[in-house]
């Protein structure tokens, strides 16, 4: 399903097998040296990197097979609905079949007063650690461990003078609203542009709550 978010087209769907996926992710936290990112990123939570590429323990690859095959199913149906005949890869090299440790991807755990802050995917050109990175069209989220009821949201946030000007419409009409929580249950991915603006609110119960995150490039 691809919905209309703030001009931007948002894709949900599902796993087809969630209890695969979290075995995947299961297996790489139990054997990754999970890290706090408090002073690199504007968040508090546990992650298994701070720059992405999945999961590493005594320099070898752990393999997401299956995950990874879903998310090259799910990246062709979303960019094939809206128009884009191309192909992308999580994979920085910019080629699906490499095996080395090249990856954008990353796991976050949540738990009670963890958060993560405003951010969007864009690399920053300007950022002498980018240099020659290229660039990140779209971002994904799989909502691993996830209780739609209690857990914290992942929040998109309207970056225009729109919810200003219509402030006192804003709680009426959904139009105007600043930020939109969309409708997400376990098991479901998330793909949407880069550049869109999102954040995770403070989560209140102890959790975890957990997810497989990261971004897709154009393949060569």
């Amino acid at each position: 399903m691809i919905q209309n978010i703030f001009g931007c087209p948002v894709y949900i769907a599902s796993f087809e097998n969630h209890e695969k996926a979290m075995s995947e992710i299961q297996y790489c936290l139990d054997n990754t040296n999970t890290r706090d990112p408090s002073g690199e990123w504007n968040a508090e939570c546990i992650t298994t990197s701070s720059h992405g590429h999945g999961c590493e323990t005594d320099g070898n690859v752990i393999k997401f097979d299956y995950i990874f095959s879903e998310l090259n199913k799910h990246i062709h149906t979303f960019t094939n609905q809206i128009g884009i005949d191309s192909t992308f890869t999580y994979n920085v090299c910019r080629d699906r079949s490499c095996e080395e440790l090249h990856n954008d991807t990353w796991i976050n755990m949540y738990t009670k007063g963890h958060y993560q802050d405003e951010h969007y995917h864009m690399i920053d050109e300007d950022d002498e650690q980018y240099e020659g990175h290229p660039p990140s069209y779209f971002s994904f989220t799989y909502f691993a461990k996830y209780d739609h009821e209690r857990d914290a949201k992942f929040t998109f946030i309207d970056p225009s003078p729109g919810p200003i000007l219509f402030e006192q419409w804003a709680t009426t009409c959904k139009y105007f609203k600043r930020e939109i929580i969309p409708e997400i249950k376990e098991g479901d991915i998330v793909i949407f542009p880069a550049h869109m603006i999102h954040k995770v609110t403070t989560q209140m119960s102890d959790g975890p709550r957990i997810t497989f995150s990261g971004n897709f490039y154009h393949e060569k």
